[in-house]
């Protein structure tokens, strides 16, 4: 079995490692795909269904953060359907986010900020009845907004797999599901920050800097 794997990407074809995904081969050839729960640090889960490609021959659009490359795979990272497919998903992600842009500590910075933008989302299509701002603080230095929370991973992901404190967990599913402190309030960690600064749209920020 050879090492490398060649296939056509928006009909460029390149030759990677066997099991590189097909969003690093894109990358190989200087195609963007967009992504919001990714990082290169952490493993691929495919939650933000930003990096949706078409694979010749398969009915689905795949995620690409996480699909592997196959020998002979022919691949569209844009199209029409696909870029309807991320608009949506960028919708729903705004439903419950609040629009306060200018007050946010990600704000001018926030990578779903870009993508609205990007994607020419002015005015979200979907309403669900307001709700309270929902701000808590997971311990005296790490304060949550819920509302702003995109259900990405990254900040349980960093917490688990390179800093191994396990300190933080998924409850609840769909528009329900937040983060909280593994085994209760509060937030039995070290503080490295590491949460904070990976996530994308400012739902933790640091209490001291307020």
């Amino acid at each position: 079995m050879k090492d490398t794997v060649t296939l056509t990407i928006d009909g460029k074809e390149v030759t990677v490692p066997r099991e590189t995904t097909i969003l690093e081969a894109a990358k190989v050839l200087g195609i963007e795909i967009p992504t919001l729960c990714y990082h290169p640090k952490l493993q691929p889960i495919g939650s933000c269904r930003l990096c949706l490609v078409e694979i010749e021959g398969t009915e689905k659009p795949v995620t690409s953060c996480n699909t592997p490359v196959v020998e002979g795979m022919n691949v569209t990272t844009n199209s029409e359907r696909l870029f309807k497919l991320r608009q949506e998903a960028i919708r729903f992600m705004l439903v419950n986010h609040p629009l306060d842009c200018p007050i946010c500590d990600k704000g001018g910075e926030c990578r779903l900020q870009d993508l609205a933008f990007e994607f020419g989302i002015k005015e979200n299509i979907y309403h669900i009845s307001s709700q309270a701002t929902q701000i808590d603080y997971l311990s005296p230095l790490i304060e949550r907004n819920n509302n702003r929370c995109v259900r990405c991973g990254r900040c349980v992901s960093i917490c688990n797999e390179i800093q191994g404190e396990m300190a933080i967990e998924w409850v609840n599913h769909g528009f329900e599901a937040e983060i909280l402190p593994r085994g209760g309030y509060p937030l039995n960690c070290e503080f490295c920050g590491q949460c904070i600064a990976i996530c994308p749209v400012g739902a933790l920020t640091n209490r001291l800097f307020k």
